[in-house]
């Protein structure tokens, strides 16, 4: 499988912490949503994190990427809302961590195959932290 056609992935990334990223990424996403009226989905790939993107969004996650790797059951427009936490303003959202104590570990396979899945239900995918591990 591979990314859909009608799915831009976008990876933000930064040349080190604190420059801003996850604040940029967030902001582009939902500017992205907005202005072209797209189904944008946010993930948070930043190991080092501690939960910024659900600090900046206000949103907490319902699962983090790492458990959305392991998810084995379908992912389609009906298990979206179990998956994924929605913002106010409709952008989704998977985080990478639930808390600043925890750490993002999984495997790089099963996070790109489920990216593949969940390009098919969006039109854009920003993904704060697009470590080159993951391309």
């Amino acid at each position: 499988m591979a990314i859909n056609p009608n799915c831009y992935v976008i990876g933000v990334l930064g040349g080190k912490g604190g420059v801003g990223k996850s604040v940029f990424a967030a902001n582009f996403a939902l500017a992205y949503m907005i202005e072209l009226k797209a189904q944008t989905l946010l993930i948070d790939l930043d190991a080092n994190s501690g939960a910024d993107q659900d600090i900046i969004l206000g949103v907490r996650s319902i699962k983090t990427i790492s458990e959305l790797a392991a998810y084995s059951g379908q992912i389609n427009a009906q298990t979206i809302p179990t998956l994924l936490a929605r913002h106010a303003s409709g952008l989704m959202f998977v985080g990478a961590v639930k808390s600043p104590s925890e750490r993002l570990s999984c495997e790089v396979e099963p996070v790109i195959r489920q990216i593949e899945t969940l390009s098919r239900l969006f039109n854009c995918i920003v993904v704060d932290k697009f470590i080159y591990k993951f391309i």
